[in-house]
């Protein structure tokens, strides 16, 4: 019965020191439906690095091996894109049937689904690109080292912020006129409309 379940496990104490609680047990149970695997590489290069999905429910997956594999719905390989040098360490969704890698090879890549195709490369950081965000009136941000590029419509690189000490991990957009991004530095800094830093929260241990 879900209800004695879900009493016992509020109540449990497992080694005296975990104490399991929850939030919310749905009536519904999940069923594992497919294993997706990327049986053409083998050994450390088979790492995932970043996922996506399309408006059409296909998934993109960046890897270590610095491939790109796009699957169907079916959950087979449909395409296999191989212009990265280095680790694909993020992705992004973009308007215009078009998605962005970012590499350890330093460069960031546009890519069209329609054709499979790349439409830009585009060699501004100095270091691997580890996040991609995609941001409103078309626009892009990419993290790096102590720094995010923010590109226009165009991808024309239109602000270069170094506010962070480390590795910049995130990039989101608040709402129309607010940012924020946070780091290996363990500080979240909030940005206004014209990319000015105006906070800064500091993590604590």
């Amino acid at each position: 019965d879900l209800n004695k379940l879900i009493s016992k496990l509020k109540k449990k104490d497992i080694n005296n020191r975990i104490k399991i609680s929850y939030s919310y047990f749905s009536k519904k149970v999940l069923k594992l439906t497919k294993t997706i695997k990327n049986e053409d590489i083998t050994g450390k290069n088979n790492k995932i690095n970043d996922i996506i999905q399309t408006k059409e429910g296909k998934l993109i997956i960046g890897n270590e091996d610095g491939k790109i594999r796009l699957y169907n719905k079916e959950n087979a390989i449909e395409h296999i894109l191989s212009e990265h040098k280095g680790a694909v360490r993020a992705l992004c969704l973009l308007e215009k049937d078009r998605f962005a890698s970012g590499s350890a090879d330093k460069t960031l890549k546009i890519w069209c689904l329609k054709e499979n195709k790349c439409l830009h490369t585009i060699k501004d950081h100095t270091n691997a690109i580890i996040n991609l965000c995609a941001l409103p009136g078309e626009k892009l941000g990419s993290c790096s080292f102590r720094e995010i590029l923010i590109y226009d419509e165009r991808f024309k690189e239109q602000y270069r912020i170094v506010e962070h000490q480390n590795w910049v991990r995130a990039l989101i957009c608040l709402d129309k006129e607010r940012y924020a991004s946070c780091g290996d530095d363990g500080v979240v800094i909030l940005y206004d409309k014209h990319w000015f830093a105006f906070a800064e929260i500091t993590h604590k241990k």
